[in-house]
């Protein structure tokens, strides 16, 4: 089985799973998403206002991704924002997306 996602609700640690697991479809969209979060955090000369508004859209559709696409509104994406690590922010929402939970290649 997959790994969970773990996300502290109401002060409460909770598991998710993707439903259905990770298709193609979705690994697609998730590289995409990360590959432009990636170019536009790497800008030697920082960000301008619209490359910052960018990133911001960006991770906004991160997130409804993992919380509407990859887990099946088991959880809100302000449920994900509040109870994820901040720490461990930007590891988990690229791993989520890229699909790095899952196990290489495996198909039902």
């Amino acid at each position: 089985m997959a790994n969970a996602l773990v996300l502290n609700i109401n002060g409460e640690e909770k598991k998710f799973y993707k439903q259905g697991g990770f298709t193609g479809k979705q690994a697609r969209k998730g590289t995409r998403l990360s590959m432009r979060m990636s170019a536009l955090s790497t800008n030697p000369e920082g960000l301008t206002i619209e490359q910052t508004e960018k990133f911001e859209e960006t991770l906004d559709q991160i997130e409804k991704m993992i919380a509407e696409d990859l887990y099946n509104n088991q959880f809100t994406v302000d449920e994900l924002q509040d109870g994820v690590d901040g720490d461990k922010y930007f590891e988990t929402i690229i791993t989520e997306v890229s699909g790095a939970n899952e196990d290489t290649g495996k198909k039902k």
